[in-house]
C-alpha cells in the first residue's frame, strides 16, 4: 500500500501541475485574443500568439472567433480534466482508501467525461464543421467515465464495508 500512496503522490504532483498549465494557457489566449496587438500577429486569415514578453510563436491558428473558442475550450476542458484527476489521487494518496470524499471524487470525474467531450465535440461540429477524427476522443473519455464508474462502484461497497466493520470493532 506504501507503493500505491508514492506513485498516487507523483501522479497528483504531476496531473496537478499539468491542469495549472493547461489553465492558464487557456487564460493566456483569452487575454491574447482581447488584447490583439501586444501578443497576437495577424497574418490574413492566420494568428499567432506569442510567448509572454517575447515575439517567439506559442499558439498558431486559423484567424476564426469560432477556431479561437474550440481551442481555448478544448484547452480548458484538459486543465478540468487534470484538475479532476488529481483530486484522484489525492484520494489515493491518503491512508484511509474508502471514503465519502473518493466515492464523490470518482463519480464527478466520471460523469465530466461523459458529459464534456460530448458538449465539446457538439459545439466544435456545429462551429468548425470538419470533426471526424475528433470523435475518437469522445469515445476515449467515455470509456474513462465507464471505467470510474466501476471504481466508484467498488470504493462504495469498500466503504460500506469498512463501515460496518469500524461499527463492529
Amino acid at each position: 500500500m506504501q507503493t500505491i500512496r508514492i506513485i498516487s503522490r507523483v501522479a497528483f504532483y504531476c496531473s496537478l501541475l499539468l491542469a495549472v498549465g493547461y489553465l492558464a494557457i487557456s487564460l493566456y489566449s483569452i487575454i491574447a485574443y482581447l488584447f490583439p496587438e501586444t501578443f497576437m500577429t495577424v497574418t490574413g486569415d492566420r494568428f499567432v500568439v506569442n510567448y509572454p514578453f517575447s515575439k517567439k510563436a506559442f499558439l498558431l491558428g486559423d484567424n476564426h472567433i469560432g477556431y479561437k473558442f474550440n481551442m481555448t475550450f478544448i484547452i480548458f476542458l484538459y486543465g478540468l480534466f487534470f484538475l479532476l484527476l488529481s483530486n484522484i489521487f489525492r484520494v489515493f494518496k491518503k491512508k484511509t482508501l474508502f471514503t465519502k470524499e473518493g466515492v464523490k471524487v470518482l463519480g464527478v470525474f466520471a460523469i465530466c467525461n461523459l458529459t464534456l467531450p460530448i458538449i465539446a465535440f457538439t459545439l466544435y461540429s456545429v462551429i468548425l464543421g470538419d470533426v471526424d477524427s475528433e470523435f475518437v476522443l469522445v469515445i476515449l473519455h467515455a470509456i474513462l467515465a465507464i471505467f470510474a464508474l466501476f471504481l466508484r462502484a467498488i470504493f462504495k461497497e469498500g466503504l460500506k464495508l469498512q463501515t460496518a466493520q469500524d461499527l463492529t470493532i
